[in-house]
């Protein structure tokens, strides 16, 4: 699973992208740098979803029904500013035996291991 949201870093309007790791309970969650466009206040904004194109090195974030694009400032280039590794943590009110698999949380049951 990853996604990607509009925050601000270190002075940075940035695309924070996150992602959980398969084979430990982990969240990689990496923030990379915008170039801005002409407006001011971006704040009302913030953790709204982003959406990646490749093949441009840019986001999209779609307002009122219209897309507006950021581009990384050095394109393909670009590295993130910050880098972080979360735990996560079981659920609280299983107290089946847990397992981490796949990306999430799995209890076991009679009828076999399913998710958290």
């Amino acid at each position: 699973m990853e996604h990607a949201t509009l925050d601000h870093r270190d002075g940075w309007l940035c695309a924070r992208e996150e992602s959980l790791l398969d084979s430990e309970p982990v969240k990689l969650v990496q923030w990379w740098p915008l170039i801005r466009d002409y407006r001011r206040n971006w704040e009302e904004d913030l953790g709204q979803p982003l959406y990646y194109h490749g093949g441009s090195h840019s986001y999209s974030l779609k307002i009122a029904g219209f897309y507006r694009d950021f581009r990384l400032p050095q394109g393909g280039q670009t590295h993130s500013i910050a880098f972080e590794r979360v735990p996560v943590e079981p659920p609280k009110r299983v107290r089946l035996p847990l397992r981490w698999r796949y990306g999430r949380w799995e209890k076991e049951t009679a009828k076999g291991w399913v998710a958290a």
